[in-house]
């Protein structure tokens, strides 16, 4: 006599992306700090990883990071006007679409003074 017990798999399937309603750059533009300070809008599902690039819409170079979004970012320090990108995944795999904040100018390079005039009057 033999004894057999079955057991049940479920498997449920996730098609689903998460979702990011907005982000925001909240740095006055222009700025000269590389330090950006970032704010988020509303997300939908759940988020697993995060990538955010610099001046760059293409997510098949993302390389993703676990955890909660960023307050900041830092960015390159190249003088010119940034937009991030951003794009969250859930542990599926399954990858949001992509949410580009607001453009934010780094400026740091101080204003010169060519030449100056002083009058006695």
């Amino acid at each position: 006599v033999s004894a057999c017990s079955s057991a049940s798999v479920v498997y449920e399937f996730d098609a689903t992306p998460p979702a990011l309603a907005s982000a925001t750059i909240t740095n006055a533009s222009p700025t000269n700090t590389t330090s950006y300070s970032l704010t988020y809008g509303a997300i939908s599902g759940t988020y697993a990883s995060y990538c955010i690039r610099e001046n760059n819409t293409d997510s098949s170079g993302c390389t993703f990071t676990a955890g909660s979004l960023p307050a900041n970012f830092s960015v390159s320090a190249t003088n010119n006007a940034k937009v991030l990108s951003i794009w969250l995944r859930d542990s599926a795999g399954n990858t949001s679409a992509r949410i580009d904040t607001n453009s934010v100018s780094l400026d740091t390079v101080a204003p010169a003074l060519a030449s100056a005039t002083i009058t006695n009057a």
